[in-house]
């Protein structure tokens, strides 16, 4: 009896947790290292002096000179975070 109340003690957890984690976005970003993304998230996040957020991808004009807070697989999941792309491309 108490391993049937102990499983579902479990489970009830387990689900709140995810529930609680889960979001609707895609991949969450990574942690760039310095100015450079990892290969599974090359778009850069970057919060302007301004407080804007832009992506910027690679081979765009600022893409080198751009140190991320955040990295991101796709341009997608870096708009569905609230960035937008940058005006120059």
């Amino acid at each position: 009896m108490w391993v049937a109340v102990v499983g579902a003690a479990v489970l009830i957890v387990a689900v709140g947790l995810w529930a609680v984690f889960k979001t609707d976005r895609g991949q969450e970003p990574q942690n760039p290292s310095g100015s450079e993304c990892p290969s599974s998230a090359p778009v850069k996040g970057n919060l302007s002096g301004g407080g804007d957020k832009i992506f910027h991808e690679p081979g765009w004009t600022y893409y080198d000179k751009t140190t991320p807070e955040e990295c991101f697989a796709s341009v997608e999941d870096a708009e569905a975070a609230g960035y937008r792309p940058s005006a120059i491309q």
